[in-house]
């Protein structure tokens, strides 16, 4: 209890005023978690600056929650799923928000001849969290790289795999359907879900 409630900046007689049940203590968690990244990266996303900006400075934020929030980025990122009833439905919607919101940025550098135009964005933005998501296992802030080096990292490579270069692309395929569930259940892969873990 103790270790939850330094998560959430509560001491152990405080925390128990403000939650009465696991679940409640859990949701409690899981919306400081969801707070950060809606509060962070939506005025990045709807800024002027071309998509590829836009996800790179996305991308920095989000792995700056990340390392410096791990306990709560997780519990919202990996464990929303143990949240039952009206609490679980609400924060999946929430949690597909946050994927639409990277997926429309991808969608944007498509329109703007920035990314392949059979480039599937859903599937674009799933694997930019994923990769994003797990770093508060493994990321170490005494290390060499700061959050906004691994976060160039992971753009540069995402954006290597997305850019248009004037080249013929196969088939055009649809880029808003995949095979993807959008539903917020244990089948779909978290936001990575944004959309997590992955």
């Amino acid at each position: 209890m103790a270790d939850i409630g330094a998560a959430v900046g509560l001491r152990k007689a405080s925390l128990y005023n403000h939650v009465s049940t696991k679940q409640d203590m859990l949701r409690e968690l899981v919306e400081r978690g969801a707070a950060l990244f809606m509060d962070g990266i939506p005025p990045i996303a709807e800024g002027a600056d071309p998509a590829p900006t836009r996800l790179r400075h996305a991308m920095r934020m989000h792995l700056r929650i990340v390392a410096e929030h791990p306990d709560l980025a997780g519990v919202f990122l990996h464990e929303w799923r143990q949240l039952e009833g009206d609490a679980r439905t609400r924060i999946g919607d929430l949690r597909d928000r946050y994927e639409r919101i990277w997926r429309t940025m991808i969608l944007d550098g498509i329109r703007d001849g920035h990314f392949r135009p059979n480039l599937d964005a859903r599937f674009a933005a799933l694997s930019m969290l994923s990769a994003a998501n797990w770093t508060y296992q493994w990321y170490d802030p005494r290390g060499a790289l700061s959050p906004d080096a691994v976060a160039d990292r992971f753009t540069d490579l995402a954006l290597d795999g997305m850019k248009y270069d004037g080249a013929p692309t196969g088939p055009e395929r649809q880029r808003s359907g995949s095979a993807i569930s959008t539903h917020a259940s244990d089948d779909r892969p978290p936001m990575t879900t944004a959309t997590g873990e992955s």
